[in-house]
């Protein structure tokens, strides 16, 4: 395994534990979750990473959405 891939990897297990961190706090939607990082930690996360890990706790049953109106928009939250 190279070492970009180390890092690559060891990047996104820290992201995703962040945003767990993020999850804890309360209900919240995923543009709030990248929000909320950005300003905590001052890094950039790709929805490409928030939404499928999202997804991934919704099928193994960790959490469960619900769609609320947020702002002008519906989200799942």
């Amino acid at each position: 395994m190279s070492l970009i891939v180390e890092i690559d990897e060891l990047l996104s297990d820290s992201s995703r534990f962040y945003i767990l961190t993020i999850l804890y706090e309360g209900p919240t939607h995923g543009y709030n979750i990248i929000s909320k990082f950005k300003r905590r930690i001052g890094k950039e996360i790709s929805p490409s990473l928030v939404y499928p890990f999202l997804k991934q706790l919704e099928e193994k049953g960790l959490m469960k959405h619900s769609l609320k109106l947020v702002g002008a928009k519906k989200r799942k939250v």
